[in-house]
């Protein structure tokens, strides 16, 4: 069991955090940050695609670097349906 643990977690959770590190900047924002930063014509577009490909809204944001609460109004401004992921509980 803990071979198989260890296992995961240098395949799995490892990387994932490598890019959660390598990433944290430009997702930590202020409150008052998408005021200052308008969305752009690109980031609409990659809005539209990832949600068409049926992207996690949670997702989204992360990789626009966009809370996903920004991310569902600007959705909403655009027409586009987003999904959320939902919560599971694995064992």
């Amino acid at each position: 069991m803990t071979q198989s643990l260890n296992k995961h977690i240098t395949q799995v959770v490892t990387p994932v955090l490598t890019q959660v590190t390598t990433h944290a900047t430009t997702y930590v924002m202020s409150p008052q940050s998408e005021h200052i930063l308008p969305w752009t014509a690109t980031q609409d577009e990659q809005l539209r695609r990832l949600a068409n490909a049926n992207i996690p809204l949670q997702v989204i944001g992360f990789r626009l670097g966009r809370r996903p609460e920004a991310v569902a109004r600007r959705a909403s401004e655009l027409g586009v349906h987003c999904i959320e992921r939902k919560a599971s509980m694995t064992t």
